[in-house]
């Protein structure tokens, strides 16, 4: 700007009469640049703000009605593949003390990072490798996907290229985009790695630099230890007396409640006379009791007991409010598992409760579709080689589902899902085919697809399954837009009663959106199809799965995950159908699978009908960060769901047996096209006349 300046100014001395318009354009340039760097340094900080907190604010919500059938975004993903952290000797690589300490410093910086439990973050700085970068080299590409690496500086700078938001500035005059300088003790490349999603910018090495990097496997590290915890805590927690009627469901939930205290030796854990909030179990060191008497003068007390290892102390204070009958002193350096006592209640009542109902507490919610004549004709008829194609369904990733008929049956409709073995086999899905199978051949619900049998020849697995001809509830969504709030209220209840039946055989479906639930086009009810990502967990499972609008936040932050990620999708879920959008989305489409799950906020920009308090209230107890405060993974179960206010004039049991029909039955489109398309038999060796490979390495023996 400064040789800018001077040289109008010499060209003013040259040209008199143009002095004062060139004095004038000079003032127009400084306003210009002015405002220019003004915008940019905005940019920079909302930049800066949205990678520093990992997405903890979200962008405005897409307009009503303005869902896209073919949103990519909308697909659902597998990060790792595998059922869960495969246990291998932990990595250590020797470190100073000095660089044990950066590293932890850099860590507790990252808004993810910081959340680790201590044995996660000793993992990871354990398995972080240090090596030297030149100057000038391109660290991380943003065109390359290679995204299996993240860094912490300890010696030298690099810069950040073309941050996402500046690209604008590339075109204006010639003028580069602002670069952020990273210095020692800074870390990059953790989104792409932690979440496992493209590259957002490119960094280089400003001089010669010495790095500390951890590859995209440190998320096994990270679910090895976890695992190891938690696995650890229901070892405890198994042992203690008031906990034996419990079943493995619950003991996980107690362990995952446990919070890890340290007291120092001679520290006062519990005072007599207190009124009692935890309870204690002993992980390492010991605790000595003692107890003063009402005509005791000894300033200590009478002493009682010392406990180690596994012992456990203020069991009463979950039994009854009474006071701390005695003193409990740390006798050497211990470390506790505390259970406050209020959650406790909020996640399995009280225990008083739960021994009266044990010996009552199976409750059965096993509904049959179709009666036992009716399955005989199914197995009968329905042969691969004798099913005539009525209509292409849909199309997805893996294949094709058609509405299938026979010529003997002409009243019975199903649908087959056509799936490539060749493209299962190439994208190591095998297992996932599999298990679909074994999870949906164990469901007799009304609430959820119903699978008949299953074939396979050289080129498809098929699944046969009940069709429903009213489409999805996306479809609907896209159709009419944000829905009524009675309406809202009907669906809601039959996907609540969906997850009920498959959480008490302990399976979570991992992949509850519109998409996934189809109108059943005889009664107008929900039903809840696609298992590909569904799984029987007992206690937690690791695997990165879903679509991101509906992936919960232990997901993301790879924490282990079980049930209660289906109750965040509900409340996602409910949120789209009042305001045809979802919570976590911006108004580009485009969803950071590091943006979607940290903050819930509720915006109605373009919300065509207002939500209610209660329903409001509903969505965000649904969709609470911690899943152990979600609503209906708590005392009452999917009950707190149920008698949430908003449910207040549902009749469930009228829903449950389905003697009412939806609420938009009568605008069900169900075009059962009689002409069926010439009587087409099923093709079985081209998708949409291209040719699918053959693959007969085995693997689905067991599928027909």
């Amino acid at each position: 700007m400064e040789f800018l300046e001077e040289f109008l100014q010499k060209l003013g001395e040259v040209f008199p009469e143009k002095s004062k318009e060139l004095k004038s354009s000079v003032e127009k340039i400084k306003t210009a640049i002015t405002n220019l760097e003004t915008t940019v340094k905005k940019l920079k900080e909302e930049n800066q703000e949205l990678k520093a907190g990992n997405g903890l604010s979200i962008k405005k919500a897409i307009p009503s009605g303005n869902r896209n059938q073919n949103e990519t975004i909308r697909n659902p993903i597998y990060g790792e593949r595998g059922s869960g952290p495969i246990e291998s000797p932990r990595h250590i690589v020797n470190k100073s003390e000095n660089d044990i300490v950066q590293i932890r410093l850099a860590l507790k910086n990252d808004i993810v990072m910081k959340k680790l439990s201590k044995a996660q973050m000793d993992a990871v700085i354990d398995a972080f490798q240090e090596k030297t970068i030149e100057e000038n080299t391109l660290i991380i590409d943003a065109q390359v996907k290679k995204k299996d690496e993240m860094f912490i500086i300890k010696e030298g700078l690099a810069a950040v290229l073309k941050p996402i938001g500046m690209e604008m500035f590339g075109s204006l005059g010639g003028i580069r985009p602002a670069e952020k300088l990273l210095r020692p003790g800074d870390l990059f490349g953790e989104i792409a790695v932690f979440y496992n999603v493209a590259r957002t910018a490119s960094v280089r090495a400003k001089t010669k630099m010495t790095v500390w990097y951890i590859k995209h496997d440190f998320k096994r590290v990270l679910a090895t230890i976890g695992t190891a915890s938690l696995q650890e805590k229901i070892e405890y927690v198994s042992k203690i007396t008031h906990f034996g009627t419990f079943s493995k469901l619950e003991l996980k939930k107690v362990a995952a409640c446990l919070s890890e205290q340290f007291f120092a030796d001679g520290s006062q854990i519990i005072r007599q006379g207190d009124i009692g909030h935890s309870f204690y179990v002993i992980k390492s060191g010991s605790v000595k009791v003692s107890r003063k008497g009402h005509s005791s003068t000894a300033h200590n007390g009478v002493y009682l007991a010392t406990l180690e290892q596994f012992k456990y102390f203020g069991d009463i204070s979950l039994l009854s409010n009474t006071n701390r009958n005695a003193d409990v002193v740390a006798a050497s350096d211990v470390t506790c598992y505390v259970l406050n006592k209020a959650l406790f209640v909020n996640l399995i009542g009280s225990i008083e409760r739960h021994r009266a109902q044990a010996p009552s507490r199976e409750r059965v919610l096993s509904l049959t579709i179709v009666n036992d004549v009716y399955n005989k004709q199914i197995a009968t008829h329905f042969k691969l080689g004798e099913m005539v194609v009525i209509k292409r369904l849909g199309k997805g990733g893996y294949g094709t589902v058609h509405l299938v008929s026979t010529p003997e049956t002409k009243s019975i409709h199903l649908a087959l899902k056509m799936i490539s073995k060749y493209t299962i086999v190439k994208n190591h899905q095998e297992k996932y085919i599999l298990r679909e199978r074994d999870i949906l051949s164990t469901l007799h619900c009304k609430f959820i697809s119903k699978l008949y049998t299953t074939f396979k020849d050289l080129h498809f697995v098929y699944f046969l399954t009940d069709a429903y001809l009213g489409g999805s509830l996306f479809d609907l969504l896209v159709a009419r837009g944000p829905l009524d709030e009675a309406v809202a209220k009907f669906y809601a209840a039959d996907i609540t009663l969906a997850l009920e039946y498959l959480h008490l055989k302990n399976i979570v479906h991992r992949d509850l959106k519109p998409e996934n639930l189809m109108i059943n086009h005889e009664n107008g009810h929900l039903v809840l199809v696609d298992f590909g990502m569904a799984k029987i967990v007992e206690e937690k499972t690791w695997t990165f799965c879903g679509t991101p609008e509906y992936i919960a936040p232990e997901i993301i932050l790879n924490s282990g995950h079980d049930i209660a990620v289906d109750y965040w999708s509900l409340g996602v879920v409910i949120y789209e159908m009042l305001s045809c959008s979802t919570p976590f989305r911006d108004s580009t489409a485009k969803v950071g699978i590091d943006l979607a799950p940290f903050v819930f906020q509720c915006s109605k920009t373009g919300q065509r009908r207002e939500v209610t308090e209660s329903g409001m209230s509903l969505i965000k107890s649904l969709c609470k960060r911690s899943p152990t405060s979600r609503l209906g993974y708590q005392s009452n179960g999917i009950d707190g769901i149920r008698k949430h206010k908003w449910f207040k004039e549902v009749d469930w049991n009228a829903v449950l047996d389905q003697r009412i029909s939806g609420p938009l039955l009568g605008e069900v489109q169900c075009d059962l096209n009689s002409k069926r398309l010439n009587e087409l038999r099923l093709d079985q060796k081209t998708v949409d006349g291209k040719p699918v490979p053959t693959e007969n390495s085995g693997w689905d023996r067991s599928l027909g």
